[in-house]
């Protein structure tokens, strides 16, 4: 079972409402991110064979590259924000090809389509036998308040069903 599109909208950006006023923000964030990236870099460095202390190796990250490092955190904190609060709606549908349906190139993959694009003398069915691998849709609303409640929704397939056609069985076994 899935939640309509609304509620599970609603549901995380009450989730990341919450949790944002149980962490740091800002340039106490930003702080934070910068000692542990530092710390995880001086600990690669020293395992990876630096020469050395451990508190040297950190002192010469954070001196040679504060900049960068500064970079990487605040493009992590604004990738984290476009992620959680500027990407559109969206869900995902697994499908499968229903058994009797027309083959259609566009939703559906044959692992014997040179079948359908050979001439012969028999005619290769475009009819769907069965589904071998699901599909996956995703979901985009773009207008309307809900989807059932004539909002617009923009269907992408991300990867076609395999299908098994009539006549491929038919090549295999006759």
């Amino acid at each position: 079972d899935t939640e309509p599109q609304s509620v599970a909208g609603r549901w995380r950006a009450l989730c990341r409402t919450h949790v944002k006023s149980l962490i740091e923000r800002g340039e106490a964030q930003t702080q934070r991110l910068f000692q542990t990236l530092s710390v995880v870099i001086a600990d690669v460095l020293i395992l990876c064979g630096a020469i050395g202390t451990w508190d040297g190796v950190l002192e010469a990250v954070v001196r040679d590259f504060e900049a960068e490092l500064y970079e990487v955190v605040n493009l992590a904190l604004r990738f984290q924000w476009t992620a959680g609060e500027c990407v559109i709606s969206r869900d995902f549908v697994v499908y499968v090809a229903d058994s009797d349906a027309i083959y259609d190139p566009t939703r559906m993959d044959s692992d014997n389509a040179e079948l359908l694009k050979a001439p012969s003398a028999r005619a290769p069915s475009r009819t769907v036998l069965c589904t071998t691998h699901l599909g996956l849709l995703s979901e985009t609303k773009v207008g309307g308040r809900e989807r059932d409640n004539g909002g617009k929704v923009r269907t992408t397939v991300l990867t076609k069903a395999k299908v098994v056609l009539k006549s491929d069985n038919e090549v295999r076994y006759n």
